[in-house]
């Protein structure tokens, strides 16, 4: 066999020598090892700064946040719109120009009102001069009527002193007449005896007889004339009269009213055309310009007053949340604050299309801040967890071995400790549902409720300890 297909010694066909082999394995050997130890075997994990708290204990209330909507209090806001159809001729604000109750903010041409005002102030002139007349007539009536029944009285009544002239002549002609009549009888009584003693003829005693006759008969005209110098038709015809002044009287009051009716009526109609703002407030909005006709159906201008404000919000009827009327309720507004109320309402029905109920909670507002129809959260406070164990929510960190789940790091003897807990309620001055920057959100002071898995007594790292090993060496910092 030639030499040159001579295979040294140890090789095999197609592969390296065996002692190649061996050193390629040494050499690898080396470059492992030259790789360094495990730092676990051999180094301490770095020191981390953290900010480490407290666990606290403390009040935590359960909180429903929803969202509500601003509106003016009942009655406080006003779309205003005339009493009567017109052309509108002035309209005397701007919106957002405040307003005080019963100011004039609009009007109505009232042209034709006016000239009816005008014509039934004059017919009520014309109607109280009337009145004034029939009182002036009723006032003759009772005097004539009162001096009727004087002279009357007097010319029956001889012994009551007579005042009127005529009855005074005709009482003296009475009186002449009693006298002759007395003077007459005497004398038949004379002769009646003078002629019993047969002094007397008797003629003279029928002369005697006759003259008694006569000085009746006179004095019967006498009496009879007093009577008709006061007769009582005169009494008639003054009482007549009296009652003829009345009734007189009686229908000018009775036109004087009518005419007034019709004057206040002309009046209101011309208020009509003057738009007043029934509450005080800031004017909202403007729906018309002059020139425009306008109805009581069509508004000129809106009103409202916001001193006081609804805020409605709504929630679902399957919700278990425990409001009631009196709870405790914030109204917050990321541009104009909260507002600390109460709830104070609660409809009993439920809306069919959204199946929620509606809650009502009256805010003060009197620096008019919130505005109707603005979007606010409500947080409602339905219960009180007492002495709850709470931890800063940055505290929390997500649970590697569960996503679901979360764990805080505790502080002990200087090294870190996870501690898998779970949580209850969160307290936040963040009103849920808004969407705040992550630096904007560090400005809220939240903390949760932890429900199990810490006692109450441990140190927690504040934030920032999420991905670090247990036993991690931590110095700590001022949160």
């Amino acid at each position: 066999m030639s030499p040159k297909h001579l295979k040294p010694a140890g090789c095999l066909p197609g592969k390296l020598p065996l002692p190649n082999i061996f050193t390629t394995i040494l050499l690898m050997l080396l470059l492992i090892g030259c790789q360094g130890k495990d730092p676990t075997d051999t180094e301490t994990p770095p020191v981390v700064s953290l900010p480490v708290v407290d666990v606290q204990r403390q009040d935590i209330p359960v909180v429903v946040n929803i969202r509500g909507t601003v509106s003016a209090s009942p009655n406080m806001s006003a779309k205003l719109s005339p009493a009567v159809a017109g052309k509108l001729v002035a309209v005397t604000v701007v919106p957002g120009q405040q307003v005080a109750k019963g100011q004039i903010i609009a009007r109505l041409d009232n042209r034709q009102s006016l000239d009816q005002v005008k014509q039934a102030t004059a017919a009520l002139r014309s109607a109280q001069a009337g009145v004034a007349q029939a009182r002036t007539a009723l006032e003759l009536a009772q005097k004539n009527l009162s001096r009727s029944r004087r002279l009357y009285n007097e010319a029956l009544n001889p012994t009551q002193k007579a005042t009127d002239p005529g009855i005074q002549g005709a009482r003296g002609g009475v009186a002449q007449a009693q006298s002759n009549l007395t003077f007459a009888q005497n004398n038949l009584q004379r002769q009646q005896k003078l002629f019993k003693e047969g002094i007397t003829p008797k003629k003279d005693l029928i002369a005697a007889q006759n003259q008694i006759e006569t000085a009746q008969a006179v004095l019967n005209t006498a009496q009879a004339a007093v009577q008709q110098v006061a007769p009582e038709k005169d009494v008639i015809a003054a009482q007549s009269q009296l009652e003829t002044a009345q009734a007189q009287l009686v229908a000018a009051i009775a036109q004087e009213k009518q005419v007034n009716a019709s004057r206040e009526q002309a009046q209101t109609q011309l208020s009509f055309t003057d738009i007043r703002s029934p509450i005080a407030g800031v004017v909202a909005n403007r729906f018309l310009n002059i020139g425009d006709t306008t109805d009581p159906t069509t508004p000129v201008i809106q009103v409202v007053n916001l001193s006081k404000v609804i805020v409605n919000a709504n929630i679902s009827a399957d919700k278990k949340a425990n409001i009631r009327v009196g709870q405790s309720a914030k109204i917050v507004s990321l541009t104009e604050g909260s507002y600390s109320s109460v709830v104070t309402a609660i409809s009993p029905i439920v809306d069919p299309q959204s199946n929620t109920r509606n809650i009502q909670i009256r805010v003060d507002n009197s620096g008019g801040r919130l505005k109707e129809n603005q979007i606010v959260t409500v947080s409602i406070i339905t219960d009180i967890h007492q002495a709850a164990i709470t931890v800063p929510q940055t505290a929390l960190v997500s649970d590697p071995e569960n996503p679901n789940g979360r764990m805080v790091y505790t502080v002990k003897a200087g090294k870190l400790e996870r501690k898998k807990v779970q949580i209850g309620i969160q307290q936040s001055n963040v009103p849920s549902g808004e969407l705040l920057a992550a630096a904007l959100r560090d400005r809220f002071a939240s903390r949760v409720e932890i429900v199990s898995g810490l006692t109450g007594n441990e140190r927690v790292v504040a934030k920032g300890a999420y991905g670090l090993a247990d036993g991690t060496p931590i110095e700590e910092v001022k949160q």
